[in-house]
């Protein structure tokens, strides 16, 4: 994965965590499962083409 791809879903699950301590909806935590959403498919897409061998 690209440096930038982890510093962005980091930053995500910051502001997530941070949100939620502080009472926000469930709405706030959209992002940070879309970012899971999306690191988990690049990792299952990496080991599917063979890139994970």
């Amino acid at each position: 994965m690209r440096a930038w791809h982890m510093l962005v879903c980091a930053g995500l699950v910051v502001a997530g965590v941070a949100l939620a301590a502080t009472g926000a909806s469930a709405v706030a935590l959209v992002p940070v499962a879309a970012c899971a959403l999306m690191m988990g498919a690049m990792v299952w897409m990496m080991m599917r083409g063979g890139g994970g061998h």
